[in-house]
């Protein structure tokens, strides 16, 4: 379960109590609070206490460094990536799920200024790489190609702090047989 003490000395509050929850991340103001219970993605807004579902089954979620805006990868089988801004409510879906692509979105991550975000495409067995989309929405943009299937994917792991670079590990080609 979740719970929440103001520092230095403030009195524990419990969130939660229905043992389901993990996972909790601060947004950047400290109003709210993001967590996964089971597989769904909730958020509380710690001054009104107004506890809110998003999206089942969430994959990943990552809040945004410049506001309370959380990015969220959400499904079974076909993903879509939106994101919520929590001061006026509102959800956009930047990548919608498509019947017929065989692709998924692998980990995300915002750039320094919060304007874009950058995110692991699998498409099939043989095509994987990085792509950036607007934070407002837009085209997507592809970043880097693997080359897979002749060389391992590509795995994310951030924005340099001034947002000039991507930074991810070229894996390895993994084998069946491993």
């Amino acid at each position: 379960d979740l719970w929440i003490r103001p520092l230095p000395e403030g009195e524990v509050v419990r969130l939660t109590d229905d043992g389901l929850n993990s996972q909790p991340l601060w947004s950047p103001s400290g109003r709210y609070l993001a967590f996964r219970k089971d597989v769904e993605l909730m958020t509380v807004d710690t001054a009104s206490g107004i506890v809110r579902s998003w999206t089942t089954p969430v994959n990943t979620y990552l809040w945004s460094p410049a506001g309370d805006v959380l990015a969220y990868v959400a499904g079974s089988g076909i993903l879509r990536l939106a994101v919520v801004d929590m001061t006026v409510g509102t959800e956009v879906t930047l990548i919608p799920p498509e019947v017929g692509v065989l692709g998924s979105i692998g980990d995300i991550a915002w750039s320094p200024d919060g304007q874009a975000i950058a995110y692991e495409w699998y498409e099939g067995q043989d095509m994987q790489g990085l792509f950036m989309i607007p934070y407002g929405g837009g085209k997507a943009t592809e970043l880097y190609a693997s080359g897979k299937p002749e060389k391992g994917d590509a795995l994310l792991a951030g924005w340099s702090g001034d947002g000039r670079y991507l930074l991810f590990w070229q894996g390895p080609i993994v084998s069946a047989s491993q």
